[in-house]
C-alpha cells in the first residue's frame, strides 16, 4: 500500500462516546484516530455527547480543524439514556453534517452502537463503503431481561447494518468463533486486535526483579489495582469478596459511574468491613492513573461476562510490566489478551476464592522474577493496525464498487 493511497483515505468513525468519557472503546477510538492522523490519513468521528443535553458540539484536535474545514469530533446531543443506550434522536442530522463537511471516503462504525443505524437512512452514507469493528455482542449470557427484550426490536436493524457492511473486524479469534453474529458473516469477518497508542503512555518500567527482590515482594503486603466503569459484568463485587481470602492485600479501584453506582459500591465496601483496605478513586487524570499502575504489584480484571470482549486495561498493565489476573470468560478475548502477558493467571468467573488463588499464583517469587515479555507487543501495535486498516478500507471500497 503506497503512501499516496494513505493520503487519499478520509475516514469517518461512528462511535458511541469519546474521551473524556472513560472506557475501553473510547480509549481505542481516540488512540486509533491519533495514530491514523499521524500516518497521513484524514480522520474524524461522530459520537454522542458524554453529558446529557440538547446541543451538538464540534471540536478540532488540540484546537485545530481538518484542512477541509471539518471538525475532528462531532458530538451529537444525547438527551438522556434508555438503560445503557443513548437517546439521540437528531444523531442522523449530526452524521449528515459530518459527511457533508468532512467528505469521507469510508465509514468506520464501532459496534455496539444503536445510533449507527441512522446511516441506513442517509443516501450520503449509503454511497460510502462501510467497515465495522465489533467490540462486543449485545446478547450475552448475563444480559438483563431489559437488554434481551430491547434486542428483539434492535436485531433486525443491526443485521441490516451488517448486510450493508463490506468488512467486519472481530477483536480476537475467540470472540469471532464464539459470537453467533460474527460466525454468520463468514468471509466478510476477519480478526484485527485492538491496541494502544504507546506514544500516549509514559515509558514502561522495564526493570526486572532479582531473585531476592522477587522473594521480598512476594512476602510484602499485596497491592492490587483494578480499573473500569461500574457495571454488573465488571465483577468488582467478586474482587471485593476475594479480599477475604487475601488478608494482607489492599485494593485500589479506579472507576467511573454515576452517583448512585458509586454510592452502591461504597456501601458494599462498608458492609464487608473493607474501608481500611480499599481505596476508591474516580476521575483520575492519565498521569494519576499511570502512577497507580506503577505502584501496584498485580492488576486484576474480574469481569465475568463476554460483554468484556477484550480488556484494553490489560494492555495498559502489560505496558507497565505488571502481572495480570483475569477471568477465563467463555467466548471472550480476555483470556487470550491476558495470556500475551507472560506473568498472568486466570480465575473462574464469578468465583471470589478462585480470584484470590489466581492472585496468589502470580505473586510467587518465580513469576515475579520473570521479567515479563515484549514478544507479543507487535500484535497490539496501533501503527501496524493502522496500516492493515488502510488495506481493509481499500478492500471495502473495491467490494462496494462490485455491487
Amino acid at each position: 500500500m503506497t503512501d499516496r493511497r494513505v493520503q487519499e483515505h478520509r475516514v469517518l468513525h461512528i462511535g458511541k462516546y469519546f474521551p473524556p468519557r472513560f472506557g475501553g472503546m473510547e480509549t481505542y477510538l481516540s488512540d486509533l484516530m491519533h495514530v491514523q492522523k499521524a500516518s497521513g490519513m484524514a480522520v474524524a468521528a461522530v459520537v454522542h455527547q458524554h453529558s446529557p443535553g440538547i446541543r451538538d458540539s464540534y471540536e478540532g484536535q488540540e484546537g485545530d480543524t481538518d484542512a477541509a474545514g471539518a471538525a475532528y469530533v462531532y458530538r451529537a446531543a444525547r438527551w438522556f439514556n434508555v438503560g445503557v443506550v443513548p437517546f439521540a434522536p437528531l444523531f442522523a442530522l449530526t452524521l449528515a453534517k459530518a459527511i457533508k463537511e468532512f467528505r469521507p471516503t469510508v465509514l468506520h462504525i464501532h459496534h455496539p452502537n444503536a445510533s449507527g443505524v441512522w446511516a441506513l437512512l442517509l443516501p450520503s452514507a449509503r454511497r460510502l463503503p462501510w467497515v465495522a469493528t465489533w467490540h462486543a455482542d449485545i446478547l450475552t449470557p448475563e444480559a438483563s431481561f431489559t437488554i434481551k427484550l430491547g434486542y428483539r426490536f434492535y436485531r433486525p436493524l443491526q443485521y441490516a447494518q451488517l448486510a450493508r457492511t463490506q468488512r467486519v473486524l472481530a477483536t480476537s479469534e475467540p470472540y469471532r468463533s464464539g459470537s453467533p453474529v460474527l460466525t454468520a458473516l463468514e468471509s466478510r469477518c476477519e480478526v484485527l486486535p485492538l491496541g494502544l497508542d504507546r506514544q500516549r503512555l509514559p515509558p514502561p518500567n522495564k526493570t526486572q526483579d532479582t531473585p531476592a527482590q522477587a522473594s521480598e515482594k512476594s512476602h510484602a503486603p499485596l497491592r492490587i489495582l483494578s480499573v473500569g466503569r461500574i457495571a454488573t459484568y465488571k465483577g468488582f463485587h467478586h474482587l471485593l469478596k476475594a479480599l477475604e481470602f487475601l488478608p494482607s492485600a489492599t485494593l485500589t479501584l479506579v472507576v467511573s459511574g454515576n452517583s448512585a453506582e458509586i454510592a452502591a459500591l461504597e456501601d458494599q465496601i462498608l458492609r464487608l468491613g473493607l474501608s481500611a483496605r480499599v481505596n476508591l478513586k474516580r476521575n483520575l487524570s492519565d498521569e494519576a492513573l499511570w502512577d497507580q499502575y506503577r505502584a501496584c504489584q498485580v492488576f486484576c480484571l474480574p469481569s465475568t461476562d463476554k460483554t468484556e470482549a477484550f480488556g484494553m486495561v490489560l494492555l495498559e498493565a502489560q505496558h507497565f510490566n505488571v502481572p495480570v489476573v483475569a477471568c477465563d470468560i467463555p467466548d471472550s478475548g480476555v483470556p487470550w489478551v491476558a495470556a500475551k502477558n507472560r506473568r498472568f493467571a486466570l480465575a473462574q468467573p464469578s468465583d471470589a476464592q478462585s480470584l484470590a488463588l489466581a492472585i496468589e499464583r502470580v505473586m510467587t517469587p518465580e513469576v515475579l522474577h520473570d521479567g515479563g515479555s515484549e514478544e507479543n507487543t507487535e500484535i497490539f501495535s496501533l501503527e501496524n493496525q493502522a496500516k492493515r486498516l488502510n488495506v481493509i478500507y481499500q478492500q471495502a471500497s473495491e467490494a462496494l464498487d462490485k455491487r
